[in-house]
C-alpha cells in the first residue's frame, strides 16, 4: 500500500487532506478543535495531579501512623478474630483484654470518663474512583463489622474538638489537663489523659448507627431497666468493628503528620485499609467522566 502523502486545504475550514492519486480523505478538526484538545489534555493533568496528591497523603499518613505505633495488619479472614456474639452480655472491666488480637500495640489511658481502646475500628482511606465503595459493601458483609460510607469528612471537623481549645490550656486534651481555679474564667476540674477520644469516637458512632431493629431493642432494654428482652447499647457496639470509608482525609486543613496524630489518640484500636487504582490514566478518564 502507497504512503499518504499530506496536503493543506487552503480554505478547507481547518481540515487536512491525505491522498494516494484518486483518492482523498478529509481529516475533520485537526486545527479547529485544537482548543478543545489542549482544554481536555489540561483538565487530565489537573486530575492526574489532583490524584497523585491524594495518593502521596493517604500513603504519608499510613507510613507516619506505622511510626508512631507498631500496628498490626491482618488478612480480612481474621478481621471479626473471636468475636463473641450479642448473646455473651458478661462484659466487664477488663473488656479491654479481648481486643489484645486487635491493636495488641496500642497506647490507651483510661479513666472514669472514656476507656479508648474498648472500641475496634476499621478505616478504609482510598482515593477517588477506585472501587473503594465495591470494597466497602464486601467488608460488611463480614460478621460483627459495620463501616460506614463517605462522611464529607467529618472527623476533620470532630478534630477541632480538640485544637479549638489547644490554645487555652488544654494541650490538645491528649495530656492530663489540671485543674482551673473555680475563681478562673475558664475554670474545669481535672480533665483525664485522652478524655476526649470517646466523644469523637461517638460522633463515628452517631452517623453510623446501628440497624434500627437494634435500635428499637436497645429502647426496650432501657425501658425495662436491663431486663433480658433488650440489648445494652455500650455493650452492643463493643462486639462490633466500627469504621469509615474515605476518599477526602487530604481535603482538610490538616497535615499528614496532624491527621495521623489524631488517629492514633483518637482510634488507638484501630486497623487501616490503603486503598488506590494502579492504573490511574483510567482513574483520572473515570473522574472526568463523571463529572460531565
Amino acid at each position: 500500500m502507497p504512503l499518504l502523502s499530506r496536503h493543506r486545504l487552503q480554505g478547507g475550514g481547518g481540515g487536512e487532506s491525505q491522498h494516494d492519486g484518486g483518492h482523498t480523505v478529509k481529516v475533520l478538526g485537526d486545527h479547529s478543535n485544537n482548543n478543545q484538545r489542549q482544554r481536555r489534555e489540561g483538565l487530565k493533568f489537573g486530575w492526574s495531579a489532583s490524584v497523585a496528591v491524594a495518593m502521596a497523603t493517604i500513603i504519608g499518613f499510613l507510613l507516619l501512623l506505622l511510626s508512631f505505633s507498631h500496628l498490626q495488619f491482618h488478612d480480612f479472614k481474621k478481621l471479626s478474630l473471636d468475636a463473641p456474639t450479642i448473646k455473651n452480655k458478661s462484659l466487664n472491666n477488663d473488656d479491654t483484654s479481648r481486643n489484645l488480637a486487635w491493636c495488641p500495640n496500642a497506647a490507651c489511658s483510661n479513666s472514669a470518663l472514656c476507656q479508648p481502646c474498648r472500641q475496634r475500628f476499621l478505616f478504609i482511606l482510598s482515593t477517588g474512583r477506585a472501587a473503594s465503595t465495591a470494597l466497602l459493601a464486601m467488608i460488611n458483609h463480614l460478621p460483627n463489622v459495620r463501616i460506614g460510607g463517605e462522611n464529607n469528612n467529618e472527623l476533620y471537623i470532630a478534630s477541632q474538638l480538640e485544637t479549638n481549645l489547644k490554645m487555652h490550656g488544654f494541650d490538645g486534651l491528649r495530656s492530663k489537663v489540671p485543674p482551673k481555679p473555680p475563681n478562673s474564667a475558664w475554670f474545669h476540674n481535672t480533665i483525664p489523659e485522652q478524655a476526649m477520644a470517646c466523644a469523637i469516637q461517638k460522633v463515628l458512632q452517631t452517623i453510623n448507627p446501628p440497624p434500627e431493629e437494634i435500635q428499637q431493642q436497645i429502647i426496650s432494654n432501657n425501658s425495662s431497666g436491663g431486663g433480658m428482652r433488650g440489648i445494652n447499647l455500650e455493650d452492643y457496639e463493643t462486639l462490633q468493628i466500627i469504621g469509615a470509608k474515605m476518599i477526602r482525609i487530604q481535603n482538610g486543613k490538616w497535615t499528614a503528620l496532624e491527621a495521623s496524630e489524631f488517629f492514633k489518640y483518637n482510634f488507638p484500636c484501630a486497623k487501616y485499609i490503603i486503598n488506590t487504582r494502579s492504573d490511574i490514566d483510567s482513574q483520572v478518564v473515570s473522574q472526568l467522566w463523571e463529572r460531565r
